[in-house]
């Protein structure tokens, strides 16, 4: 089935070159994300090919620098990146009527996150956890540090029953993200 359809697959089923079959049928080709990017090594790479780093990290004189060296590095080759467009800044984000509230919800997503993605070498994100007034002046601070085009929110999906998920991203379209457009 793989050779059929794609390259870079030998007679014994191994990779040596990976590819996207079929060809995406937008042109030029869909968006490119850099998960969970953490280094300037990383998103610089992804400068060259205009690819947006997904940076989730809390540090944002770190970012500040990794936006400015996006920027940088994309010029070099030719790249014009408007303000915004260098990454996409997000975290773990659990929004709820209160800060106690949110921080009860979270217990569930640090348990999650410690056990398993820690493991992996992935640390604790930035932590976009509490009531809308707190969220909103989080994102207000970093928003002053670097220009936020993008914002990527990791839900508690498949770890939060529906109910409260969508209790939190309503509060979150309703009370947060009025005061960013």
């Amino acid at each position: 089935m793989y050779r059929s359809y794609g390259q870079g697959v030998t007679d014994d089923m191994r990779v040596q070159q990976v590819g996207i079959a079929p060809r995406p049928y937008q042109d030029p080709h869909p968006p490119l994300y850099g998960g969970f990017t953490g280094s300037m090594r990383t998103a610089t790479f992804w400068a060259k090919y205009l690819g947006k780093p997904i940076v989730l990290a809390s540090d944002l004189e770190f970012c500040k620098a990794l936006w400015a060296a996006y920027r940088d590095a994309a010029a070099k080759h030719g790249h014009d990146v408007a303000p915004g467009e260098e990454a996409a800044w997000g975290g773990i984000m659990i929004c709820a009527p209160t800060d106690n509230e949110a921080q009860a919800w979270f217990q569930d997503m640090q348990w999650f996150w410690n056990t398993w993605a820690l493991n992996f070498g992935q640390p604790m994100p930035e932590l976009l956890v509490g009531s809308p007034e707190t969220l909103t002046r989080r994102i207000a601070e970093a928003s002053k540090a670097f220009p936020i085009g993008e914002c990527f929110l990791l839900i508690p999906q498949g770890i939060h029953d529906r109910d409260k998920i969508l209790k939190s991203l309503a509060l979150f379209a309703d009370k947060v993200m009025p005061n960013f457009t």
